[in-house]
């Protein structure tokens, strides 16, 4: 799975290196949840990041996004 952050203003949203490598048994069951670090933003939440999206050629996998009542995000990705 590839994430591809688009970003339109002066602070680009990055992830922690922690973030960069999902590993995935085979023999993982349909509605397993991953968690994935939300992207961190220097800019003010109306400029910072807005959604996920999951651009992905599989669908092997969705994407679930929460917004949290603090303003964060917790973003999983959702073997199907």
């Amino acid at each position: 799975m590839t994430v591809y952050i688009d970003d339109v203003n002066d602070n680009r949203p990055r992830f922690s290196d922690a973030a960069m490598t999902l590993t995935v048994s085979e023999s993982a069951s349909p509605g397993t949840m991953y968690v994935i670090p939300a992207a961190l933003d220097a800019d003010s939440p109306q400029f910072g990041v807005q959604r996920y999206e999951l651009d992905s050629q599989t669908d092997k996998f969705g994407l679930e996004v929460t917004q949290n009542i603090d303003g964060t995000q917790e973003v999983r990705a959702v073997g199907k």
